[in-house]
């Protein structure tokens, strides 16, 4: 200790540097004016108050008056006749003549403040007071640049300055008055000045107040000091008293029995050589030496080590006392060279600096996102150089590296590089903890405790390790490891169990985890365990449970107080708000429970300043996802200039994906689920994070948004689970999601019928289970994906399914995909379990919508189906089917309209009897649903259909068609002319492929030439409407057909040339037109095709898709109509080749699929008009179509539309005799071993499906 005193300044020093606020106030007095800096050098001095008093007396009374002036000077000597003789003065010569006195004797003006005022007011008092009338404080404000200090002058002040605050208690220079002098102001300035008195007080009761510049009979302060003593009374805190003092043993008795705590400078060791004009300048600058020395380190700025300077000490002030401060210390910058002899010691002192700033971590439990950049290249800097010396080291120093190595990678939240986890289980079976060996060799030398400690550290992190790889071999095995370790920590029993919960969750085994939830109990530890579980069980739906858990966490991390400089509390309190708040603040009340937390927002920015504001680290988080944009170059000035090229170097993929895998990691440490109350919570996070995994770790993004996701159509969930992705997935984890969701569904079925909050849980498993399922069935064999598709059966008949609400999209993709799956042949071996399948609306089989879906339409969608046998021995099952189809059409709403669905089959493969068949019209067309002279109602099929179906009598079908659409009647609007064509393009198209052509009548033609006329006379209107559905588009399409069947006069013709032009300015182009007009206006041939050929080459997709539609309708009408309709020019054609030759996406689809046609139903010289184009785009596409290739979103999903297009265009030339041709050939391998179904089974129809299908139930 320096001197006696040296306690009393220590606990100032203490209390002024607490955190998160000082606990240190200071009050200035007139002494410490006098250390100000003169202005020039006329500047008079800072009065003393003898040289005071005697001016006040030669005013009062002149020379003259000799023994009257002398015993004024006796008098004023004490407080009270100084204040006395002031109060004289003012009664003589009035209030203002005292004021004008004052600032006369006090040269303010004159002097600047000196650093002295800085370096106090760069001190960290919660306030300043000051007793002066001077302003050298606020003129020092200028020169403190880290603080800013409010200026109270006037008791009206005091609620509006911003803290800290320097109060002028006695008046302000120059015109803030009263100025405190006489014995009047002071006996009357407690109740006049209230609130000052107040103020001060309320400092002593809160903080430790100082007074600086002070003398033990300053009258202020024996006045400040009288006033506390008198409100405050034994309650009265003391105060202390700072300077050169100089007490005698009497006087420094007398201020301790006022309360008041000398630190007296005087007795300093060196403070008998101060030359005694600067005894008090020495005294106040020792105290600020002090008091700056007290600076503890910012734990905010770790792991920066302390950077500020601390201003020299003299000579003379010498010894000052310092104090040991926990702060990090300066890393080394890695000076690596492969044959460094040195390398090993760099690395030693590299591990040692890293222990020490692990030893002062300040407990984040997240380490604030700012801080990974310094953290993350310090640690890669050095990763490479530490793992090739490790041979070179010692075990323990091995173990010590590989230690903060992996913590290091921990608190950054980032994964192990394969090589760490080598290295780690390298240097782990070195040492037997259990048996204290060391190779092999016992050792009792060392310290088991911190090796012991050092290996349960890495192994739980190898476990993670394990964890997050699905790696159950490796899980379980580092799990029988720690075994041992359990009991010697309570986070080590918490952090084993959590991974436990976490690889079921992950794994889906909900049945698993809740036996583990019920098993775990985090009372007692760490609070964040409860946060943990918390998350985990709002996961799982256990909403209550989770809010009790929570509130009781937060509990304990709110009265938890800080210990010296560590923000582990803060730092928790900060993530598990975000759980707070969902429960505070979400949109419907999910729990009994309620959430018992302060406001979330206003709390994040209380802890904002300690780096813990999880609202602004989430959102870190979320940018780094993010990225940053991408940088476009400026364009250059000068014709013709371009950049040269340069070779950049990203890391943009690297260090999204190291955000991916933090974000991962991070809902895991800081307990943060998906959503909570319908509020998200961390789905962004996740989402965005299985977005940047798809590509590099498939795996755990595939998992992810299976968790994450609440429904089919979520967003992120389809840009993971895409076609692509399931294509290229290994089969061996295809089966284990296989099994993964196959047990979801198990376990949800049984639960989805509870009226509780946790069924809603479920309902969302289950559908996102049975979609992620419908999915996988893709890539099963024919076997494995029969079975499905009869599990997708059982679960369509289920009453607990057809009565939710979500689940029947699920259902209706089960059915779809895994009848997708199946060839041909396995097809036909299940339709008469398709059509035997309960009818929605009969015996009782009841759904909430009608989207349900009807497995009729599985045969109703398949154009590839076999014409199936009615073979004897399933004639019972047949014959049931009949009488439940009939049974169907008699009754009404979605009974009958299904029922006619798989009617409509029935008929087309001719599979009914003649008894049958009189059972089905009876009941199809019964008077239930048979208005007189009207087709059947009540069905949603197409007119048309009923021309193929059962009928009373021969032709009535047609003869009521033909009354419905084509007789004299005429539509009055837009809408009912597209709809007209639209039925009758779509009859003429579909009956004549089924054989059963609609043949039109001279009159019929006449009717319909009218219509059509109509029709082009009518303008084009805007189809911007969103909410207005046009039926142009399918009016369009039928005229494509109604057209091949009418003549158009040539004037007519031409009119509708002009309405198509200007159509193909519209989203709705007219091109499907032209090859009527191709046969109307021969003589146009030509502005025809140019016309054709402008939208082909067309950047807007759709004029350019429409284009190639148009085209194909052309090739396909002059096939049939030649020589009425002339062939399109060969350029034309030659535009479908160069579009595959460029592998233009927008159009590649349509391209490919005319490429197609001409190959298999064109002519020879078509075929060879494109076939070297085509066959160049085709080599292209086998690279650039690979499943596995990174594609952009828009692209993804084309690639399996587009290699199941190429396949089968290679398979179209291959018939018509490209069996040599390399590329051809190998498209043809690629079709046969395609993981995907479409691809692997390729044999389509030679027709390009271009707006009319076999009607479906709507």
């Amino acid at each position: 200790m320096i001197m006696s005193d040296q306690s009393h300044i220590n606990c100032i020093r203490e209390a002024l540097w607490q955190s998160p606020e000082s606990c240190a106030s200071v009050m200035v007095g007139a002494g410490f004016s006098r250390n100000a800096k003169k202005a020039g050098p006329h500047a008079r001095e800072f009065p003393l108050w003898e040289e005071i008093t005697m001016l006040l007396c030669t005013r009062l009374y002149p020379p003259s008056d000799g023994d009257r002036l002398e015993r004024a000077m006796a008098e004023a000597s004490g407080t009270s006749g100084f204040l006395r003789l002031a109060q004289e003065y003012e009664a003589v010569f009035g209030r203002g003549a005292l004021h004008n006195l004052i600032q006369e004797l006090v040269p303010d003006d004159n002097y600047v403040p000196d650093d002295i005022h800085v370096r106090l007011l760069r001190l960290p008092w919660r306030d300043v007071f000051t007793t002066n009338w001077d302003t050298i404080l606020e003129k020092a404000l200028a020169l403190v640049i880290d603080r800013v200090y409010g200026v109270v002058r006037t008791c009206d002040e005091i609620p509006s300055a911003p803290k800290p605050r320097i109060f002028k208690l006695h008046g302000s220079f120059p015109a803030h008055t009263p100025f405190i002098l006489t014995e009047e102001d002071y006996r009357t300035y407690p109740k006049r000045f209230a609130p000052y008195v107040n103020t001060v007080q309320q400092a002593m009761m809160e903080t430790v107040l100082c007074l600086i510049g002070f003398s033990g009979d300053d009258p202020n302060f024996l006045h400040w000091s009288g006033w506390v003593r008198d409100n405050l009374g034994k309650l009265a805190p003391k105060i202390y008293l700072a300077g050169w003092l100089d007490l005698s043993p009497h006087r420094r008795r007398m201020l301790e029995e006022r309360n008041v705590v000398p630190i007296d400078v005087a007795r300093h060791p060196q403070a008998s050589i101060w030359p005694e004009h600067l005894r008090h300048r020495y005294a106040t600058e020792w105290i600020l030496h002090t008091l700056e020395r007290g600076r503890p380190y910012e734990v905010t700025e770790w792991p920066t080590p302390p950077d500020w300077v601390r201003s020299p000490i003299p000579e003379p002030l010498r010894p000052v006392e310092d104090i040991t401060i926990d702060a990090p210390v300066k890393e080394p910058q890695p000076h690596i060279k492969a044959e460094s002899a040195n390398l090993p010691e760099q690395v030693r002192a590299l591990i040692r600096a890293w222990e020490h700033n692990h030893k002062v971590y300040p407990g984040w439990l997240i380490i604030p996102p700012s801080k990974h950049f310094q953290i993350g290249m310090s640690m890669r800097d050095w990763e490479q150089a530490i793992l090739q010396v490790l041979p070179e080291l010692t075990v323990f120093e091995r173990l010590s590296a590989i230690r903060e190595l992996v913590w290091r990678r921990e608190i950054l939240l980032e994964p192990l590089s394969e090589q760490l986890e080598v290295a780690t289980q390298t240097v782990l079976s070195n040492i037997d903890c259990q048996m204290r060996r060391i190779c092999g060799i016992e050792d009792h030398s060392v310290n088991w405790i911190d090796i012991r400690k050092a290996w349960r550290d890495l192994a739980m992190a190898l476990l993670t390790v394990a964890r997050q790889r699905f790696d159950r071999e490796a899980f379980d095995h580092r799990l029988s490891h720690l075994r041992s370790f359990i009991d010697d920590d309570l986070d080590v029993a918490q952090r084993v169990h959590h991974e436990k919960c976490l690889w079921a969750l992950y794994t889906l085994d909900y049945a698993a985890l809740d036996e583990l939830l019920k098993d775990w109990h985090p009372e007692g530890c760490d609070p964040i365990w409860m946060s943990r579980k918390a998350a985990i069980l709002v996961e799982m739906g256990y909403n209550d449970e989770a809010v009790r858990l929570l509130n009781r966490g937060l509990s304990i991390v709110r009265q938890t107080p800080r210990h010296g400089r560590i923000l582990a509390s803060p730092s928790r309190e900060g993530w598990m708000l975000w759980l707070a708040l969902a429960f505070e603040h979400g949109f419907l009340r999910l729990t009994d429970e309620v959430m018992d937390a302060p406001p979330a927002f206003r709390r994040w920015n209380q802890l904002a300043t300690l780096q813990c504001d999880a609202l602004e680290q989430k959102h870190r988080f979320l940018s780094a996802l993010r990225g940053d944009p991408e940088k476009k170059d400026a364009p250059l000035f000068d014709l013709g200039a371009r950049r040269g090229e340069t070779i950049h170097f990203s890391t943009v993929k690297y260090d999204q994906w190291i955000a991916a895998r933090r974000a991962v990691r991070l809902c895991e440490v800081a307990g943060l689920p998906p959503s909570a109350a319908h509020m998200v919570v961390a789905s962004d996070l996740l989402a965005s994070a299985a977005d940047h995994l798809a590509a590099t770790d498939y795996v755990l993004a595939s998992r992810l948004v299976l968790r994450v996701a609440t429904s089919e159509d979520d967003a992120a969930f389809n840009r993971v689970w895409t076609r692509s992705h399931v294509a290229v997935m290994p089969m061996e984890e295809v089966e284990e999601l296989i099994n993964i969701v196959a047990n979801v569904i198990s376990n949800a079925l049984s639960r989805v019928n509870h009226d509780s909050i946790q069924s809603d849980f479920w309902v969302t498993r289950l559908r996102l289970a049975m979609e992620a399922l419908s999915r996988l069935a893709l890539r099963l064999p024919p076997e494995r994906a029969a079975h499905i598709f009869k599990q997708a059966m059982s679960y369509y008949r289920m009453e607990e399914i057809a009565k939710r609400p979500w689940l029947d999209k699920p259902v209706r993709h089960m059915l779809t995909r895994t009848w997708e799956a199946l060839p041909k042949s396995h097809r036909g071996n299940l339709i008469l379990d398709v059509l035997s399948a309960p009818i929605v609306g009969l015996d009782g089989f009841e759904t909430v919508r009608h989207f349900y879906p009807e497995p009729g339409e599985l045969l109703i969608d398949d154009n590839e189906i076999p014409t199936p046998t009615r073979l004897p021995e399933a004639e019972a099952r047949w014959s049931e089917i009949v009488h439940l189809i009939a049974r169907g059409l008699r009754s009404t709403g979605e009974a009958r309209k299904r029922a006619a669905l798989r009617l409509a089959m029935l008929t087309l493969w001719g599979l009914l009897t003649d008894p049958e068949k009189n059972r089905i019209t009876q009941a199809l067309w019964n008077t239930d649903h048979t208005a007189q002279d009207s087709l059947p109602s009540g069905t949603s099929l197409h007119d048309w259909i009923f021309l193929l179906l059962p009928e009373p009598e021969s032709g009535l079908a047609e003869r009521l068609f033909r009354k419905k659409w084509l007789d004299s009647q005429k539509p009055n609007s837009e809408k009912d002319l597209n709809e007209l064509f639209d039925q009758l393009g779509n009859a003429l198209t579909s009956l004549e492929a089924h054989h059963r052509p609609l043949s039109l009548t001279t009159d019929e033609r006449t009717r319909l030439l009218t219509r059509v006329e109509r029709w082009i006379a009518l303008p084009v209107t805007s189809d911007d409407n969103p909410w207005h559905k046009s039926n142009l588009p399918q009016a369009i399409a039928g005229l494509q057909s109604i057209l091949l069947e009418i003549d158009l006069p040539s004037s007519t013709a031409e009119a509708l040339f002009a309405k198509a032009i200007i159509l193909n300015q519209t989203s709705t182009p007219g091109f499907r037109l032209f090859n009527s007009l191709a046969k109307f206006l021969p003589d146009r041939l030509d502005d025809i095709a140019m016309s054709m050929r402008m939208g082909l080459a067309s950047d807007n997709v759709q004029q350019a898709e429409d284009a190639v539609l148009g085209l194909y309708g052309w090739l396909r009408a002059a096939s049939k109509k030649s020589p009425l309709i002339p062939m399109p020019p060969d350029d034309l054609l030659r535009e479908i080749g160069v579009m595959i030759a460029t592998r233009r996406r927008s159009v590649l689809n349509r391209a490919l699929q005319v490429a197609r046609w001409i190959f298999a139903s064109g002519t020879i010289t078509q075929g060879d008009n494109i076939a070297q184009s085509t066959l160049h785009g085709l080599r292209y596409l086998i690279e650039e179509l690979r499943y596995d290739r990174e594609h952009d979103e828009d692209n993804d999903t084309d690639v399996p539309l587009l290699r199941w297009d190429c396949a089968r265009l290679a398979l179209a030339m291959l018939a018509a005799g490209y069996k040599t041709d390399p590329t051809v050939a190998r498209w043809a391998e690629i079709a046969q071993n395609d993981p995907l179904p479409e691809v692997r089974h390729a044999e389509g129809p030679s027709v390009i499906c271009t707006h009319y299908e076999i009607p479906e139930n709507e």
